[in-house]
């Protein structure tokens, strides 16, 4: 991997993630980053929250597909592992983005997102966005505060 992509073994982050993962989660440079939100997600904002209404996160149609807080609070991984496999399908080796923050942004593959994203929002529970690079459609997952998992696109 490139410069602008950090493996998380070498930040401040790699407590958070699984030893089986450290090697295959990368922290995305601040400028990459913050260029991965402007481009993916809307130039000019910050975090979920700061979201205008015409933004395709907003604006788009959305789907309940499960709810995570309780899955998480309990330790039980597998439940939404299995809502994530059931109702998505981006390609297993495929990279994602999870968007904690607009200068907050880990790339990883798919398939070891959905095996644990609960290390994911260990970070930032807040409203986290996962995209994938290579959609020519705009999708989206976003795990609201609330416990729940929406799909966007």
């Amino acid at each position: 991997m490139s410069k602008e992509l950090i493996c998380v073994q070498e930040t401040g982050y790699a407590d958070y993630f699984k030893k089986t993962l450290k090697n295959k989660v990368f922290l995305l440079d601040v400028k990459i980053a913050e260029s991965a939100w402007d481009h993916a997600i809307n130039i000019g904002t910050s975090s979920y929250f700061d979201l205008p209404d015409d933004c395709w996160l907003i604006s788009s149609d959305s789907v309940r597909i499960g709810d995570w807080l309780e899955a998480y609070n309990d330790d039980d991984n597998y439940a939404v592992s299995k809502i994530l496999r059931d109702s998505v399908n981006w390609p297993e080796d495929g990279f994602v983005n999870f968007f904690a923050k607009r200068k907050i942004v880990f790339k990883v593959k798919w398939k070891d997102f959905i095996l644990y994203w609960d290390d994911f929002l260990a970070i930032e529970d807040d409203c986290s966005i996962v995209i994938p690079e290579s959609k020519q459609r705009k999708e989206a997952i976003l795990f609201r505060p609330l416990g729940d998992v929406l799909k966007i696109g």
